[in-house]
């Protein structure tokens, strides 16, 4: 009875703060002139029009990034699955190089094809936020900022899936405030469709387990009053989110059983693969005898691996060598340290070497050669034969705690990053993915480098 007495007044006290919201709104509501549904529609096709005819001219261009945007057009030629097995090949998951591959194959320029994407997520979002009665003029405000966002006509112009993912987000989003205010299965269940989306686009997703746990959180807060009763408030809120949760599976196993039969991989990458994480979590587990910031396998940690791994010892000639020089010059180039292979890298630089010794010859290989390498090392750890430390994550650098200093100067800038971009450095253009030579009329070769 406590517990109910206290979530009521809980709930009592959050009523009053929107309350206190919306009359703040209405009170700056007066200075906005009024207008009808009408007028709001016209005021989005005109936002939408005024968008679209800015970026008219706009091209994407494949950059000189072989690993990244090139890599992404280079996938989708193949639609993903059908690229000749390599350390490349499966290397990002395929949600992105399928979505160029499908807007190709319907004669739409990627470049307005990414613009189109965007905006109906943000009208989606619009729409339930008019569900919920929000004021037409803060919808249209809202919708003003995400359409003409500067971000938007730097980041849209490269062949990466980030500006993709955010759109997602806005699907997904809306897709989950209209589930907490309708409950219908419909609803929750192509919620869990954008969700799955998202988690076979980039490689690490710690976003959609927090939006899932809000969106589980804010449904039971609003469930409860009506019921009294913890049971019956999770009766209710059972089907909506199971309906979401299970779509997400089913369809995030559909494409690993894509990706196992066509590289032998049961994930959602060759990043992510249990073999290549096994190894990559193994070489981030030694210790060396000093943190380098952004470097979380130093070339100490190494040449501590090479004498304790017979597996990883014969990648040394390749990592001491050219090969290796190639990826330290990219490090150096980006935070000024020489002789390291930074942590932005050394999951591209790992396979590189790798197949320049032959691990990628099959998948079978590859697997065998990762686990491996992580058996034997990890043995030496265990033994005590070279200096061990503590991993949380392979996404997280156990040294990373020490560089917290360096956070508070990042923050500073980040709300003036939301108004401005700063112009990034010129980059060397190949042929254009665009509007005039753009995926409709392009020629798949013409976009990847040699």
């Amino acid at each position: 009875m406590v517990c109910r007495v206290q979530i009521n007044r809980f709930g009592f006290e959050i009523d009053i703060t929107m309350t206190i919201t919306k009359r703040i709104l209405s009170k700056l509501g007066m200075f906005v002139p009024k207008f009808g549904e009408g007028a709001f529609l016209i005021g989005l096709l005109i936002l939408i029009a005024f968008k679209l005819w800015l970026v008219q001219a706009e091209e994407i261009y494949g950059s000189t990034t072989e690993y990244d945007c090139l890599w992404w057009v280079d996938s989708a030629k193949h639609w993903y699955w059908s690229r000749p097995y390599s350390w490349t090949a499966f290397f990002r998951p395929p949600v992105y190089p399928l979505f160029i591959a499908l807007v190709h194959s319907l004669g739409i320029p990627l470049r307005i094809a990414t613009e189109l994407f965007q905006i109906g997520g943000y009208l989606a979002l619009i729409a339930v936020l008019r569900r919920m009665q929000l004021a037409r003029w803060v919808c249209l405000s809202i919708f003003a900022a995400l359409v003409v966002h500067p971000a938007s006509f730097q980041l849209n112009n490269d062949a990466q899936p980030d500006m993709f993912y955010a759109a997602l987000l806005m699907y997904a989003l809306a897709g989950l405030l209209l589930t907490l205010i309708t409950n219908r299965m419909v609803i929750a269940i192509l919620t869990g469709l954008s969700f799955a989306l998202l988690w076979n686009t980039r490689e690490v997703d710690f976003l959609l387990p927090i939006l899932f746990a809000t969106y589980l959180a804010l449904a039971f807060w609003k469930l409860y009053p009506g019921t009294g009763s913890w049971r019956q408030t999770g009766e209710k809120l059972l089907a909506p989110a199971l309906s979401i949760f299970a779509t997400t599976v089913i369809l995030t196993l559909a494409v690993y059983a894509m990706n196992y039969r066509a590289f032998k991989g049961f994930s959602k990458s060759q990043m992510t693969a249990p073999s290549l994480k096994a190894a990559y979590r193994a070489l981030v587990h030694i210790k060396p005898s000093r943190t380098i910031r952004f470097i979380p396998v130093s070339n100490e940690a190494f040449h501590l691996a090479y004498g304790v791994s017979p597996t990883f010892a014969k990648l040394e000639n390749q990592l001491e060598g050219k090969l290796g020089r190639g990826w330290q010059v990219e490090t150096f180039s980006t935070h000024g340290i020489s002789g390291e292979i930074g942590a932005g890298w050394l999951r591209f630089a790992l396979p590189n070497v790798a197949a320049s010794v032959g691990a990628y010859q099959d998948p079978a290989k590859t697997n065998r050669f990762y686990r491996a390498v992580a058996r034997e090392i990890n043995r030496a750890c265990r033994q005590k034969r070279i200096p061990s430390r503590f991993v949380l994550s392979t996404f997280l650098d156990p040294g990373a705690i020490r560089s917290l200093r360096f956070f508070q100067n990042h923050l500073a800038g980040s709300p003036l990053s939301f108004f401005c971009v700063t112009p990034c450095p010129p980059i060397a253009k190949t042929r254009s993915c665009g509007r005039h030579s753009g995926l409709s009329t392009m020629k798949w070769p013409d976009v990847v480098l040699h």
